[in-house]
């Protein structure tokens, strides 16, 4: 959601009405930036995705949320979209699973863009991301690739978002699609990398639309600041290590129990960030502190190191602060961000395997002790600030307006 809330409150400096669709737990979020809500999603229903055993599974995640992407999701999404369009004066921007604003932009001929968050979005026979659960298809030959791509949309994707998406379409007078994430959940209009190329180098079969704006860092903090008990806590002793499953993780009390033993092991603090108590050790050591959320802008430059599920907002927020990253990633775009880190030298991708035979103690240690290490993050870090005078937010919201304009 954030670069989403960022993104539109960037619209609304710039004197454009804003309005926002999305689930009803971000209502707050939303309204505190000053955008229109509306929502599309109940809370009951998103809290039943969030509670799915199989959402961070690494093969069956994609089942969960299709689950959200029923036919009643995508009429009342499309609805929604029809109250909100204006002819002529409306741009849509939507996330690739948002597949009511790629119809409506197809029916209206409404201007429109495409929100990816991660490298992992785009297909490429070229340089390959690393798939769930440790997957590393650029060892294979050519053809080896384009076999794998094909059998992943043509029998595992396609049959799962064709049964929702093809009557949708045809509803509409559109044709059904196949190979759905390969080409279709792309506009042709424009599609929005948040992330620099440095981190995803574009590849030469990426969509031609394809604009990349940078890391947005925007994480719904209006002033990132630490609360005073968790600012004492950080001053009366050396750095700790940053350990948090994700907002939306309910499902790791394996993480931070094994991030718990790490650090005692190793002899430094931890500070545990999650809004779920509930998945934390029943006692927690002399060593170890728990906050229920933090700016983590205001908070990683403090700590020696991150532990985290790999998301890609996390991820840009550890190589803006300048420390050494672990992910423990199971699924999405989660192993293929701890890739592209390990590329930079400045983190390691482990898998809950790896954690389980102590892992996370083994490399943890290592990054905490490696010189080279140290300057890799520091180059990391400066790389971010330089793009800093141009944030990816302002960059974004241009592409937005030039659609407007063209």
């Amino acid at each position: 959601m954030n670069p989403f809330v960022g993104l539109g409150r960037e619209l609304r400096r710039r004197g454009h009405d804003v309005r926002v669709l999305t689930a009803e737990p971000f209502r707050d979020t939303v309204e505190a930036e000053g955008l229109d809500f509306v929502p599309v999603v109940s809370a009951p229903r998103f809290r039943r995705a969030l509670t799915d055993p199989d959402l961070w599974h690494p093969t069956r995640g994609i089942r969960a949320i299709l689950r959200l992407m029923d036919r009643r999701g995508l009429r009342r999404l499309h609805a929604a979209l029809d109250e909100a369009w204006l002819p002529g004066r409306t741009v849509l921007v939507g996330h690739m699973l948002s597949f009511p604003t790629r119809v409506f932009e197809a029916i209206h001929d409404v201007p429109a863009a495409t929100v990816q968050l991660a490298p992992i979005a785009f297909r490429t026979l070229h340089l390959q991301p690393r798939l769930p659960p440790r997957i590393d298809p650029n060892r294979w030959p050519r053809w080896m690739r384009r076999s794998f791509w094909w059998a992943v949309d043509r029998v595992g994707v396609d049959p799962l978002a064709g049964p929702v998406l093809h009557p949708y379409l045809r509803s509409h007078g559109l044709a059904p699609q196949r190979r759905i994430f390969r080409d279709w959940v792309h506009s042709p209009r424009r599609v929005l990398g948040f992330f620099p190329d440095w981190f995803g180098p574009p590849q030469p079969d990426w969509p031609e639309a394809v604009r990349l704006v940078g890391f947005p860092l925007y994480d719904g903090w209006r002033e990132p600041r630490l609360d005073p008990a968790l600012e004492a806590w950080l001053d009366a002793g050396p750095p700790p290590v940053a350990v948090t499953p994700g907002s939306a993780n309910r499902q790791a009390p394996g993480l931070l129990e094994a991030a718990v033993r790490a650090t005692r092991l190793l002899g430094v603090r931890a500070l545990l960030v999650t809004a779920y108590p509930g998945q934390l050790p029943p006692r927690l050591p002399g060593h170890v502190a728990h906050v229920t959320r933090a700016p983590f802008r205001a908070l990683f430059p403090r700590c020696a190191a991150v532990i985290h599920h790999g998301g890609i907002g996390t991820t840009a927020q550890g190589l803006a602060a300048g420390v050494p990253q672990v992910i423990v990633g199971q699924s999405f775009d989660q192993p293929d961000n701890g890739a592209r880190l390990e590329r930079l030298g400045v983190g390691r991708h482990l898998t809950a395997w790896d954690v389980g035979r102590g892992g996370l103690t083994r490399e943890l240690g290592r990054l905490l002790g490696d010189p080279q290490v140290a300057d890799d993050v520091a180059s990391a870090a400066a790389r971010m600030a330089d793009a800093a005078g141009e944030p990816a937010l302002a960059r974004a919201a241009d592409e937005v307006e030039a659609l407007w304009t063209g």
